[in-house]
């Protein structure tokens, strides 16, 4: 698989769906996967690496989180695996500081060989579990398939302070948990903020984001 085969999915992919990206971003992007696709061969990180699917269904998928942060905002991404959508964000996204944790020695290998490479002064991983986070440090906090939608709802607000935000990635609007509140010391209120979709070009599959605010009671 050569990078022009990787650039041309990734353009083409961005362009059918009517997502923008830079130039210099796409860039980077393309070279991420190619480390991926080659990483992939030794050691399993993503179950296929084409390029239609990085583009799409980890490039593309992953472009949703870069849309609502704002600059100078911190995001977690808690079970980052080969880094999606963390490395994603990080290069769309300079201005936000993105930290990824990861359980598994060999994505946690990659996802640092993968910052290197693409010199991203703005990311950061850890091999780490979820429950070892004390406090909450994070203005957001994301996962694509760390747990079920509605058990990540809940453990994502741990972490994330007062007015922030908790993502939840899912294939379709009816896999969105519903608004909870937290009992506790400290009461917490998950409300729907924003929801994003995009339609993958090759199959139209949906793709989708729901953020939540954060509101802990005093």
């Amino acid at each position: 698989m050569s990078s022009k085969e990787i650039d041309d999915a990734i353009r083409a992919a961005f362009d059918r769906s009517g997502m923008a990206l830079e130039e210099s971003a796409r860039a980077k992007l393309t070279r991420y996967c190619a480390l991926l696709e080659t990483w992939n061969r030794r050691i399993r990180l993503v179950g296929a690496a084409e390029p239609v699917v990085m583009a799409e269904r980890h490039v593309l998928d992953s472009f949703l989180a870069t849309i609502d942060p704002a600059g100078g905002e911190t995001l977690l991404d808690a079970g980052t695996g080969a880094g999606l959508p963390g490395i994603v964000v990080a290069v769309v996204r300079p201005d936000v500081r993105v930290t990824m944790i990861e359980r598994v020695a060999k994505k946690v290998a990659f996802v640092r060989a993968a910052i290197a490479e693409l010199r991203l002064t703005n990311a950061e991983v850890r091999r780490q579990d979820l429950s070892a986070i004390e406090g909450r440090s994070f203005d957001r906090a994301i996962s694509r398939a760390l747990m079920p939608p509605a058990t990540w709802l809940a453990q994502g607000a741990r972490v994330v302070r007062d007015g922030g935000a908790v993502g939840v990635m899912v294939a379709t609007r009816e896999e969105i948990p519903p608004a909870v509140a937290i009992a506790g010391a400290a009461p917490v209120e998950l409300s729907l903020a924003v929801v994003r979709e995009i339609t993958l070009p090759s199959d139209g599959a949906k793709r989708v984001l729901a953020w939540f605010g954060v509101t802990r009671s005093t």
